[in-house]
Order: C-alpha cells, then structure tokens, then sequence
C-alpha cells in the first residue's frame, strides 16, 4: 500500500560537475545541499559526474520559479552543460502556465527510496519540474496516485 509523501522528505539530483564541466555553482545552494555523491559509467569513463541533494524546495527549478529574473540565465546553461535537450525555458514557462495537479495522476512523478542516515528521503529520478510546481503552489505533499517508486539504482 503507497501513502502520501511529504515534500520535505523529497530531494532532487542536480549534476553540479558534469563530464568534467561545471554545471552549477555550489555556492548558489549555500547550506542548502544534503549531500554530494559521484558517479562514474566505467573505468574507461574519464570524467565524473557530481551530484548534489538539495531539498526540492532549494532545488534549480524552485529557485527559477521564485527569482525568475536571477536564475533564468543560470538555469538556461545547466540545460545546455547537462545536455538535457528534452528541456527549455519555454517548454518550462508552457508547464508553469498549464500546471494542474491532477496532470500528475496520468504523468507520476518517479522517486527513488534512500537511507539518509536515519532517515527515509526520496530522490526524484523524473518529474523534478511538476515537484517544484507542487512546492511553488504551496501543496505538501504527494497523494499515492500521483508518484510511483523507482527502485532502480541511481
């Protein structure tokens, strides 16, 4: 049986290194990242990728949506460095301007369970842009018709 998840035990994965290339500055998300992890496809694979944990409600995408005038840039060249060419300004500007929470009943956000410590956290591993509507629309939490577990590994 799902249960509704609250949004302070959601996270979101932002690539601050990414094959080599700086993706963000850390320093925009001052004590605001839980945790940092490295990921590597291979041996053969020359440069990592950095991962931070960031609360969703510190995340990139919630940071655009309340200082649109700061972060639009900085947003617009994490796109770019990460390569995530499914994403843009304006695809994310149509998403703000349509958000409605029952869309996440047929488009579920996917998270992953993580031991942090002592605590149980989600990683979002698809849907970071809705979670961080959901946050900006002050909702709370997810209902369990809106989410599904991924457990692969990330």
């Amino acid at each position: 049986m799902t249960q509704e998840i609250l949004f302070k035990d959601i996270y979101a994965r932002h690539p601050y290194k990414y094959k080599g290339t700086k993706s963000l500055d850390t320093k925009l998300f001052q004590n605001e990242i839980l945790f940092k992890q490295k990921k590597t496809k291979n041996s053969f694979f020359i440069y990592q990728t950095k991962f931070m944990v960031v609360n969703i409600k510190d995340s990139l995408h919630s940071k655009y949506l309340n200082f649109p005038g700061i972060y639009t840039e900085i947003y617009k060249n994490y796109i770019e460095i990460t390569n995530q060419k499914e994403h843009s300004i304006s695809k994310f500007k149509y998403l703000i301007e349509n958000f409605d929470v029952k869309l996440l009943e047929n488009y579920k956000i996917s998270l992953h369970p993580y031991q942090y410590g002592n605590k149980l956290i989600y990683i979002i591993t698809d849907g970071v842009h809705r979670s961080s509507l959901c946050v900006f629309n002050s909702i709370k939490s997810l209902s369990s018709n809106s989410y599904e577990i991924d457990v692969n590994q990330l």
